[in-house]
């Protein structure tokens, strides 16, 4: 996942960071130091274009800080015989309770 920051437009002053698709928790960490450093100048827009894990640390996130906001583009054609038919390894990630408590005020 690239996660990046602009004011007006796309240009090589844009600050991208890279996140890992296998630690949710770092994900959150880093969208929290991305809204500190941007919640007085700017509107946090998060889109769901990662997979599944970036989608729930998104989702958490905006949970939380009420100033986000989800974006989600609905395509205008679906092609179904491009889907994956995937069936292998199924793998888990673990959201540590100190940020299930903290993002869904448990």
């Amino acid at each position: 996942m690239v996660a990046f920051t602009h004011k007006h437009g796309f240009d090589s002053s844009d600050d991208l960071y890279e996140l890992s698709i296998f630690d949710v928790n770092s994900v959150l960490e880093k969208l929290r130091d991305i809204r500190l450093t941007h919640i007085e100048t700017s509107n946090i827009l998060l889109s769901l274009n990662g997979g599944k894990l970036h989608t729930n640390a998104a989702l958490l996130f905006a949970k939380k800080y009420d100033d986000v906001q989800i974006i989600i583009s609905a395509p205008s054609e679906y092609f179904p015989k491009s889907y994956s038919y995937w069936v292998g390894r199924t793998f888990s990630t673990e959201i540590s309770k100190e940020n299930l408590d903290m993002y869904l005020d448990l």
